[in-house]
């Protein structure tokens, strides 16, 4: 069984494992008549509150319980089921577990956030690693994973293409990558750099907006 990964905005995606759907990051970037028209997830994740990431009233179309740092739960709005992830707590919602990591948005910050990555495992067995917005390093998951989402669009935020293929030498990944976090105001040239610079044992898979991957372990 397969599962699917569909692109949307900056580093918004979905995930399909047999019937079920997750949504995560689907952010103010997504016009709001594309994210009428999704179908409906099982749950919506958020990595944090940065508008590109995270916007309540799509949550509200989307109608699905939200999962997301203790941070983010006040502004969800009112009538929505959400509930706290935590660093390195598992959660399970609709057959898939999620285990939340902590990642390092970077010095540049206005304020400071809680801002996590996750680590998904899917009811076809899938593992999957969402890195949110992760700029430096920090703790390391030594996990391996059939398929990795990073950023690496750069501007002080994020990874630039170069630092996001440093970091998966570090984890030590091989394999399938998902370039994102390119759709806001960053380098353009970004995707088409991590593509260029990414060695031979990387299976890079640059969605365009709107575009899905079927993937299997």
């Amino acid at each position: 069984m397969n599962t699917t990964i569909t692109r949307y905005e900056q580093s918004g995606i979905t995930i399909q494992s047999r019937d079920k759907m997750l949504a995560i990051d689907i952010g103010k970037l997504t016009p709001a008549e594309t994210v009428a028209g999704m179908p409906k997830p099982h749950a919506s994740l958020v990595s944090h509150r940065h508008a590109d990431h995270f916007c309540p009233e799509h949550l509200r179309v989307l109608g699905a319980p939200t999962l997301a740092p203790g941070d983010v739960l006040p502004l969800v709005g009112e009538g929505q089921v959400a509930t706290e992830l935590q660093p390195g707590r598992a959660a399970t919602i609709a057959g898939y577990t999620i285990t939340a990591l902590e990642a390092d948005h970077g010095p540049n910050l206005s304020a400071p956030i809680q801002n996590l990555g996750f680590i998904i495992r899917s009811p076809d067995g899938h593992s999957l690693y969402f890195a949110g917005d992760i700029a430096r390093p920090g703790v390391l998951s030594m996990e391996r994973f059939d398929t990795v989402v990073l950023p690496v669009s750069g501007a002080g935020f994020v990874f630039n293409a170069a630092e996001a293929l440093e970091y998966l030498e570090l984890i030590g990944h091989r394999g399938r990558v998902i370039p994102v976090h390119d759709t806001g105001p960053s380098d353009p040239d970004a995707v088409k750099r991590f593509v260029a610079l990414a060695p031979n044992h990387l299976e890079v898979i640059a969605l365009a907006v709107g575009a899905s991957v079927e993937v299997s372990e």
